[in-house]
């Protein structure tokens, strides 16, 4: 079993902390860390002391993709590492890869987790909290009752930061398929979360819900839909959705100068990032 995340300069402190995170509450799986990334000599050092660490690198084939996203729409050039999370669907060799996004902390043992038997699962997004549909193209949120629009809605949508893949789809094929989903979007007027729109576009009808827990989102603002009686506390991973990333500690106090108030359950990340300082060389 692989557990693979994405990474990237800006990402590290999160990937570190969604690592140390996840060791300290799976002691007694056996499975591989795999991290993915476009340069990964600029971040790979940051990740050594970890163990079964293996990287990944980003095919030709999907980065030439992606380039043409940025050519489309030059606001989404800054975004174009989220679609390398779909490089797990080229993790040939593993019968189960677990994908979690790097501002994802782990808070207990996956072990019930792993139970499910599905192609692939994952977590609604926040549209359905929202009692919002998505719009095919473009994936923005829109009210179902809404009659302006006869444009194609999907629901449920799902969130990517957590993904349950079987190995049935870890082959190149289906790889393949989803350059080729990059490639027939017309990314000029899209919601600007970039693997999201693939993942949920080619595999609607086929994604297994999995409970909330397992992707607690952060950012809760709008939310019409109850938590499944579920809190922060006892979710087994919490996603810090949005920004500012809980480790951009500068953006964070000046807001709180300003009378703003902190990312929601920042204290939860705080105390995991502290761990890992104590258990680890790194300094900012």
């Amino acid at each position: 079993m692989a557990i693979a995340t994405v990474s990237t300069p800006s990402f590290v402190q999160g990937t570190q902390v969604l690592l140390s995170s996840f060791i300290s509450s799976n002691t007694e799986l056996a499975y591989d860390l795999v991290i993915i990334g476009d340069n990964l000599p600029q971040v790979a050092s940051s990740f050594l002391k970890f163990p079964q660490v293996k990287f990944h690198s980003v095919g030709d084939r999907l980065k030439k993709a992606t380039q043409k996203v940025g050519e489309q729409n030059k606001l989404l050039r800054n975004k174009l590492a989220q679609f390398y999370s779909l490089e797990i669907f080229n993790l040939t060799g593993y019968d189960k890869v677990l994908f979690l996004d790097s501002d994802i902390v782990c808070q207990q043992s996956i072990t019930s987790f792993l139970s499910y038997q599905c192609d692939l699962g994952a977590c609604y997004d926040r549209a359905w909290f929202m009692n919002k549909h998505r719009l095919y193209d473009s994936f923005y949120m829109v009210d179902p009752e809404s009659s302006d629009t006869r444009e194609r809605t999907m629901s449920p949508s799902y969130n990517s930061g957590v993904l349950l893949v079987d190995k049935v789809l870890i082959n190149h094929p289906t790889y393949q398929e989803l350059i080729e989903r990059i490639d027939s979007i017309d990314w000029t007027d899209t919601s600007g979360v970039n693997d999201q729109i693939v993942i949920n576009q080619h595999f609607e009808g086929r994604i297994e819900t999995l409970p909330e827990t397992y992707n607690y989102i952060t950012e809760r603002v709008g939310f019409d839909r109850k938590w499944s009686e579920s809190r922060a506390d006892e979710a087994c991973f919490i996603h810090f959705i949005g920004h500012p990333k809980p480790w951009n500690f500068k953006r964070i106090v000046k807001g709180l100068l300003k009378g703003r108030k902190a990312p929601e359950n920042w204290s939860v990340w705080l105390k995991a990032y502290w761990k890992y300082l104590r258990m680890s060389t790194f300094r900012k």
